[in-house]
């Protein structure tokens, strides 16, 4: 079995956490390394890319690191529009313990279309979601997106995609989240908290929209932006 890595969703984010200031519809493009540990236990780096060329936001990945003595990669490129952060295009790959998968999505009005380790798949916006967003389990490029795309969108449910498990669910963030500030989060930070099917948390800065911590405590997942 493909090893899931860092990340192993199924879906798939102190002082009580303060609300998300005024929308902004950019991400500060730049190169940002994020750890990932599970359990207390370093399982791998991440290396983000964010890039604006004319109308699209562009978020490139590259993941690696070991999971239960496998090695394992993954890529990924996100394509955002620049207007108002909503996907247009994703493709993510993985190897890992012998194998490996290819997955990517196109949106063709209210339908993302997705190719999945078992195969093509498509899925409707569901409502009351008005917007998609890509979730794609081990990857980190949607979660990176997810905050300043929701505050694009004044915090609505979304319908997320997760292509390597074939899924599409609905998701919402907290109206007024009470999540716990982790040590390291920088004080300015705000968060997206996401009560289910599977909790997490994403730590923002609210002044680049990029994120600093991604925490999943159900499975013991802690990602943090090295700054």
């Amino acid at each position: 079995m493909l090893p899931v890595f860092p990340l192993a969703l199924s879906i798939a984010l102190d002082a009580p956490a303060s609300a998300a200031p005024a929308a902004q519809t950019t991400i500060t493009p730049g190169t940002y390394t994020y750890k990932s540990v599970i359990n207390g236990q370093s399982v791998g780096t991440s290396t983000i890319v964010v890039k604006q060329s004319g109308a699209v936001t562009e978020i490139d990945e590259q993941t690696a690191g070991t999971i239960n003595g496998v090695a394992a990669s993954a890529t990924a490129t996100l394509d955002l529009n620049s207007t108002d952060l909503s996907p247009t295009a994703y493709q993510g790959q993985y190897q890992g313990g012998g194998q490996s998968a290819k997955t990517s999505v196109t949106f063709d009005g209210g339908n993302a279309n997705a190719v999945t380790p078992a195969g093509k798949m498509s899925f409707p916006l569901v409502r009351p979601a008005t917007h998609f967003v890509v979730l794609d389990g081990a990857l980190l490029a949607g979660f990176v997106a997810l905050p300043a795309e929701l505050r694009a969108w004044n915090n609505p449910s979304v319908t997320a995609i997760a292509p390597v498990y074939g899924q599409a669910l609905t998701i919402a963030p907290e109206a007024s989240p009470t999540s716990n500030r982790p040590a390291n989060v920088p004080a300015a930070d705000v968060v997206v908290a996401v009560p289910g099917p599977v909790a997490f948390t994403v730590w923002y800065d609210p002044s680049t929209n990029i994120a600093d911590e991604l925490d999943v405590p159900s499975q013991g997942i802690v990602v943090t932006r090295a700054r």
